[in-house]
């Protein structure tokens, strides 16, 4: 089970996860469809090898792995990270407010705000 598990690590989640800043999925059905990749091959796993499969989430703590979305998520924060605090990526500005004093807010210098808005326009 160990050598299926290390050959997805190595084959199968890299393609997945390929390009997750640029596009990183918000809708439930594009989340849910990238991650049936790996709930279905932790389930086929399980029964193959006879472990009990309680659950997805359950069965990923026993496995050592992380769920695709908790990663994509920590993928967006390191590459926040190297925008504006390590400055190894150059990101717009525009992108972006920094709030320069924030020691009345209580925050540290590198609170952020998007300029960006939620709301999209279907035309």
């Amino acid at each position: 089970m160990e050598s299926l598990i290390k050959s997805f690590l190595v084959y199968v989640r890299p393609i997945l996860e390929y390009g997750s800043v640029i596009f990183s999925p918000i809708g439930t059905v594009l989340i849910r469809r990238i991650e049936s990749v790996q709930k279905s091959f932790v389930y086929r796993c399980c029964t193959k090898f006879g472990v009990h499969y309680a659950s997805y989430f359950s069965t990923l703590e026993t496995l050592v792995l992380e769920s695709l979305e908790y990663r994509r998520l920590i993928t967006d924060m390191m590459f926040l990270y190297k925008c504006i605090v390590a400055k190894d990526i150059a990101c717009p500005s525009n992108l972006y407010l920094s709030f320069a004093n924030c020691s009345s807010l209580r925050r540290h210098s590198y609170y952020l705000r998007s300029n960006i808005s939620n709301f999209t326009k279907y035309t």
